[in-house]
């Protein structure tokens, strides 16, 4: 059994470059305000499936698409099920992509090692140190900054993609963040700077009054992160979708 909170048939934002079915696992343990999932942060969010569900819906997905990614909610959080179906997407032929807010780095490894995902997205959401991931997550920032180091850390060392991800948030990320932050990062194979939505389904009241962040800026912020030394830079909108810049 496995707890998901949704499944999409066909996305073409989630994995750059590539078509792919989504499914979303329930369940997170960090509690980031501007959260545009906050329905599924509750670990007993969603509904209970059987992975022969699962493994319907992908073969069903699999006349569209040939890659599925794994998001939440924080998928890594039911590392059995998550590791169950990785195997029924590969299986299928399916490549296969993780989004993860990085606080589980052996679960990461452990899939990584058995050839069962072949794309990590990983959340790095604020600056790498504890006061400002505190803010960014809602968590103890020294313990979160602890783990996301330890998986970046990982990723580097193993064969597999690595797509890093900031949601640039009014008010927590700006020019002096992405510096921060790109300065930090290991030569990910993708750097992708996604716009913050207001939408109503935003965890924390207060930030769902703030403004969509403007594309104008993600642009110029993709060109800094460029200057910082990150090769492949993406911005991500409901205006345009994912871009590549530079």
């Amino acid at each position: 059994m496995v707890r998901l909170g949704g499944f999409l048939d066909l996305s073409t934002s989630d994995w750059p470059g590539r078509p792919c079915a989504v499914v979303f696992f329930a369940g997170c343990n960090f509690r980031c305000p501007f959260c545009q999932n906050s329905s599924l942060i509750p670990l007993d969010s969603g509904r209970e499936v059987g992975v022969e569900e699962v493994e319907r819906r992908l073969k069903s997905a699999s006349t569209l698409v040939d890659a599925l990614h794994v998001t939440g909610g924080e998928c890594t959080l039911q590392p059995a099920g998550l590791e169950e179906v990785c195997r029924i997407a590969k299986r299928l032929g399916m490549s296969v992509g993780v989004d993860t807010n990085a606080s589980s780095p052996r679960v990461l490894a452990r899939l990584v090692e058995e050839g069962l995902v072949d794309h990590v997205a990983m959340d790095v959401k604020a600056p790498l140190d504890p006061a400002s991931y505190s803010k960014a997550t809602g968590v103890d920032g020294g313990w979160a900054v602890r783990r996301v180091e330890e998986s970046l850390d990982l990723m580097k060392r193993l064969d597999v993609t690595l797509e890093v991800r900031t949601t640039v948030v009014p008010g927590l990320i700006d020019e002096a963040e992405v510096i921060s932050i790109a300065s930090r990062l290991p030569d990910p194979d993708y750097y992708v700077l996604s716009q913050f939505v207001p939408l109503e389904t935003v965890l924390d009241p207060s930030f769902r009054r703030l403004p969509a962040t403007p594309r104008s800026l993600l642009l110029k912020l993709a060109e800094v992160a460029l200057r910082y030394g990150v090769r492949r830079v993406y911005v991500r909108t409901r205006e345009a979708g994912l871009e590549r810049v530079g």
